[in-house]
This record gives structure tokens, C-alpha cells and sequence, in this order.
């Protein structure tokens, strides 16, 4: 249903300069995938190995952070902030040693970033030149180099947030929002999105994923406190995760300290999420920009860390495909963020609260650009329309 080819023709016409820059980039993407293995092969995996293991033990890895892990049970990184449903994907990684383990993820995360990069190039329309452009990019990019190098879920979370919007199927899409949830901070903006969308049917099936993680995790941990077992993915989370990016929730929370300042900042991002993912089904954007625009607005809603601003290739991709001043402008932000960011932050100039707000700001103005050139593509395909003819829908009939 997202099927849509590319409404502009490639930047690049000279065959000579093409092959000198993809070649660049070529050896940089090389670069950039050694490095990030190199650091998955480190000892700061963020990936949840012992949690899991832990779980094989009976043992609620949750209640071991929360307790302060007297016993040094969790390796150093490994908090374990998800939901119920990522430590039943991850469970079969506990019975290998952490060294396989590792390994094994990062060709996990790497199949996942090439199924959803598959995804997004015939969703995006992209060319032959712009698709081998947007991979090298995406490679070469500081998000990808963290996420990999960490261990991260972002992977999976990119991969699951694809499906749940790009699937032409129901039960498809129901099943990646139900394993977005895992990484639940970019699913309040896409349950708003399908909630204006009348999607009960997948929003109501998404569920039973997490469910069934919850399900299966309270049988590892012997049946014990089952209710609080269901909130303290969120206990951890509010504790152990580090100050956001560029989001609402993080100004919140530097700005005022206390359980209020605390319940406000939870409260207004996830309500901002949810309305702003409603407000891009009323605007009657392209599923293209739908997307980009979600993937964006996210990071300013709810609270993110440096390595999830991956998500930013979605946009990425939109603007790959136009041209004009607003798409150069765009551009150039996210060459910054994705890019220049990791050599001259924001950070060096201004200090923590001010740097967030500029952050939040660039990510705002692209969501924006997102709005404005889709409305113009649209305007401009419905001046080029025969007066008599039909315009189709957004979106075809899932079955």
C-alpha cells in the first residue's frame, strides 16, 4: 500500500562525479560498519544478556536493578527498561556465552536494519542511485555506529515501527506495533495515528504481544507479584534511563525537580505523542510523510537518547527523493544531526537545557518541512490531475 514512486528525478546527472562519490561513501560506510562492530564487541553491551540469564535462574532482573543489584547480577549497561515482550525475543540468548551472544546480536541488528532499510527504499520509491546514496548514508550515519556499538533495541524497534505503519496487512502491522511496544517510547505517536484511523482491529490485536511477553516472563519468575511485575519495566525506566536528547519530557524534568515535575513531563509527552500522531492523520499527508513525520516527532515527544535519533533516516529518505529549498534545508539538519553533531556538538557552545531546546527545535523544524513539502507535492499532483478524475486514497483497504 506505500507503493508510491518518488515524485522527482535524482540530483545527480554527471556520471563521474556519481562514481567518485559513491565510492567515498562506499569506503566511508565501510568505516563506519567496522567501527560499530568493533565497539559491539566491547564489554558495555547494552543488550540485556544477563537479564535474560537471570530470567533462566528464576530471578526478576527487574527487582534485581530496582534492589540496587548488591550482588553486581546485571552487567555494567544492561538495564533492563523494556517491556516484558524483549526479554522473551532475547530469552534464547541467555543458554550461550555472552561472547557468542554478542555476536549472534549483531548479526540480529544488522538483518534487521537491512529488512526495514528493503522496506523503506520501496515505500520511498527510491532509484537504483538513490538507494545505494541512502544505504551508504545510513551507514555512515553516528545513530547507526551507536546502536550497533551498543548492543541498543533500536534495531528492533526501527524494524517494528516500519511494519506496523508500511504492512498491506492487518495482521502484519498489528504484530509490529505489539513488538513496538518492547521499546514503548515510539509507540504512543503511532497508537495516535491508527487510533484517527479507526484501527481498533490492530490496536486491539497488538496487544496480546506484550501480553504474552508478561504472560511468559511472570511463569520464569515463578508467578510472584504479578501486578508488580506488570509496572516495573516502568519503575526501572524512570530511574535508570539517562536524560533525553531533545524531548519535552527531559525539559521538564531538569527544569523542575519532584514527583510533580515528574508526572507532568510523563503526562504532557505521551499526550503530545498521541495527539500529534492524530494530528498527521487529519493533515491527510502522504503515507511517506506520514511516516517521516512520526518517526520524527517521537524524538521531541518522549523521551530519547542519542542513538534513537536513527529514526531521523526515515525523514532521511523522504527528502532524499525532492528537490527545492525547503528539501535542501531539511537536508542540512539532518546532516547535522546524523552526522556533523558527533564532531561539533550543540554542547560546546551551549549549556545542557539550552542544547537540548536547539536539538528540539532542528527536529521540530523538520517534522514541519515534512508537513510543508508533502502539501506541495500534494497541490502540485492535484493541479496535474484531469478535472473529472478520482483521487485515490492514502492508504489501500488492509485485508
Amino acid at each position: 500500500m506505500l507503493t508510491t514512486k518518488a515524485v522527482y528525478s535524482p540530483l545527480m546527472n554527471h556520471s563521474a562525479v556519481k562514481a567518485v562519490i559513491f565510492v567515498l561513501l562506499g569506503l566511508a560506510a565501510a568505516v563506519s560498519l567496522v567501527q560499530g562492530v568493533r565497539n559491539a564487541l566491547g564489554p558495555n553491551a547494552d543488550f540485556q544478556w544477563t537479564d535474560v540469564v537471570l530470567l533462566t535462574h528464576h530471578e526478576n532482573p527487574f527487582e534485581v536493578y530496582l534492589s540496587g543489584d548488591p550482588e553486581r547480577k546485571l552487567m555494567h549497561g544492561q538495564i533492563p527498561n523494556y517491556l516484558h515482550e524483549m526479554y522473551v525475543v532475547e530469552l534464547p540468548l541467555a543458554w550461550v556465552s555472552f561472547p557468542t551472544a554478542e555476536r549472534i546480536w549483531i548479526v540480529v541488528n544488522l538483518l534487521l536494519l537491512a529488512a526495514s532499510l528493503a522496506i523503506l527504499v520501496r515505500i520511498y520509491g527510491l532509484t537504483h542511485n538513490q538507494t545505494l546514496l541512502y544505504i551508504a548514508l545510513v551507514l555512515c550515519c553516528t545513530g547507526f555506529r551507536n546502536t550497533l556499538g551498543l548492543g541498543q533495541q533500536s534495531f528492533f524497534a526501527l524494524f517494528c515501527f516500519v511494519i506496523s505503519l508500511g504492512s498491506m496487512s492487518r495482521l502484519r502491522s498489528s504484530l509490529g506495533l505489539g513488538g513496538l511496544y518492547a521499546k514503548y517510547s515510539f509507540a504512543p505517536a503511532v497508537v495516535g495515528y491508527l487510533l484517527a484511523r479507526r484501527e481498533f482491529r490492530i490496536l486491539l490485536l497488538s496487544l496480546l504481544i506484550p501480553a504474552a511477553g508478561y504472560i511468559i516472563l511472570l511463569a520464569c519468575v515463578g508467578g510472584h507479584h504479578p501486578l508488580r511485575l506488570l509496572f516495573e519495566p516502568f519503575l526501572v525506566s524512570r530511574h535508570g534511563v539517562g536524560d533525553g536528547k531533545a524531548d519535552l519530557m527531559t525539559l521538564i524534568e531538569q527544569a523542575s525537580a519532584g514527583r510533580a515535575a515528574t508526572l507532568l513531563a510523563y503526562g504532557l509527552g505521551l499526550t503530545l505523542a498521541v495527539f500529534y500522531g492524530a494530528f498527521v492523520h487529519r493533515c491527510d499527508l502522504s503515507p511517506q510523510a506520514a511516516m517521516a513525520a512520526l518517526a520524527a516527532a517521537t524524538l521531541v515527544c518522549v523521551k530519547h537518547v542519542e542513538y534513537d535519533l536513527l529514526f531521523l533516516i526515515l525523514p532521511l529518505a523522504f527528502f532524499l527523493t525532492r528537490r527545492g529549498v525547503r528539501s535542501a534545508i531539511a537536508l542540512s539538519i539532518l546532516g547535522y544531526l546524523l552526522y556533523v553533531d558527533r564532531w561539533i556538538p550543540v554542547q560546546r557552545i551551549l549549556t545542557p537545557q539550552p542544547a537540548r531546546i536547539l536539538y528540539l527545535v532542528l527536529i521540530v523544524s523538520v517534522a514541519v518541512l515534512i508537513h510543508i513539502v508533502d502539501r506541495a507535492d500534494s497541490r502540485r499532483i492535484s493541479a496535474a490531475l484531469p478535472a473529472n478524475s478520482i483521487a485515490m486514497p492514502h492508504f489501500a483497504e488492509q485485508s
